[in-house]
C-alpha cells in the first residue's frame, strides 16, 4: 500500500506542477489535511497607480470565484484589505467589514461557504505591488474557530502553502505578460538602464546609439505595456520580476 502523502508532501508538488487544474487539485488536497473544505488563493498586482490585476486559484465555489472577479470584490474585500497592512495569519471573524460593501463582500463569501475562514497573508519582496492572500474555509460556523492546535499550524503550514501559491501564480503572470506584450530581451534591458536612473544620452553612449533612437525604444515598451512612462513601465517589469 502506498504511504499517505503528508501535507508537506502536498506542499512541495506545488513545485513540479505547470497547470493551473492540478494546483487547484493540490490546493484542495491541502485544505483537506487542515480541516477545511474550501480555499481559494487571490493574487493582486498593481499594473498602475489605478488598477490592480488580480488572478484568482479557487477550490471553492466556482460561481462565487466568478462573481467575485466580475463584480470586482476585491475593491471592497476587507480580508484582502488585511493582507495588504498585515502580515499574520487571522481568522475572517476577526476582520471588520466597515463599510456596506464590505459587508456585502463577506455575506457573498458566507454564502458560498466561506463561513468560518482563516485569512493568511503571504508577503512579497516588492510590497503591495504584490500581494497575495490564502483563504482556508469551512461551510460550518465556527468550525475552524473549535480547534486549538489550529491556529499554529496555520502560522506554519498555511504559510508555507501560502507562499508556495504566491511564487506559483507570480511566474504564471510573469509568463502571461511577457506573452501578451512580447516584451523583447533587448527591451528588458533598456528597462534595467531605467532601474539605474539612467537618461537617454547615458543609454545611448552605452548602446552606441543616438538618445532619440532610445526614446523611440521606450516608447514601444510603453505602448507594449499600456502605461503612462518609461518608470510605469519599469515598475511592471520589477513587479513581475522581468528585472
Amino acid at each position: 500500500m502506498a504511504p499517505v502523502p503528508t501535507v508537506w508532501d502536498t506542499v512541495a508538488r506545488l513545485h513540479e506542477s505547470t497547470d493551473e487544474a492540478d494546483v487547484v487539485q493540490l490546493l484542495s488536497q491541502v485544505a483537506s489535511q487542515l480541516s477545511a473544505d474550501a480555499a481559494c488563493f487571490i493574487g493582486s498586482v498593481r499594473v498602475s497607480a489605478s488598477r490592480r490585476a488580480q488572478r484568482l486559484i479557487a477550490a471553492c465555489d466556482p460561481a462565487w470565484a466568478s462573481d467575485y472577479l466580475f463584480r470586482q470584490r476585491f475593491e471592497h474585500d476587507p480580508w484582502l484589505l488585511h493582507a495588504r497592512r498585515g502580515t499574520d495569519p487571522v481568522l475572517g471573524s476577526a476582520i471588520p467589514a466597515d463599510s456596506v460593501d464590505q459587508q456585502d463582500t463577506v455575506a457573498a463569501a458566507h454564502a458560498a461557504g466561506l463561513r468560518s475562514t482563516w485569512v493568511i497573508p503571504a508577503i512579497s519582496s516588492v510590497g503591495e505591488d504584490r500581494i497575495g492572500v490564502l483563504y482556508l474555509a469551512s461551510g460550518v460556523v465556527g468550525r475552524l474557530e473549535q480547534d486549538p492546535l489550529l491556529a499554529f499550524r496555520m502560522k506554519v503550514v498555511g504559510r508555507s502553502l501560502a507562499m508556495e501559491l504566491h511564487e506559483w501564480l507570480h511566474v504564471q503572470m510573469r509568463r502571461d505578460l511577457l506573452a501578451e506584450s512580447r516584451l523583447t530581451e533587448a527591451e528588458i534591458d533598456l528597462l534595467r538602464h531605467e532601474e539605474q536612473g539612467h537618461g537617454s544620452k547615458a543609454i545611448a553612449i552605452a548602446l552606441n546609439t543616438e538618445a532619440k533612437t532610445v526614446d523611440c525604444r521606450f516608447q514601444r515598451i510603453i505602448a507594449k505595456l499600456r502605461v503612462a512612462s518609461r518608470r510605469e513601465a519599469w515598475r511592471i517589469a520589477k513587479v513581475h520580476g522581468l528585472i
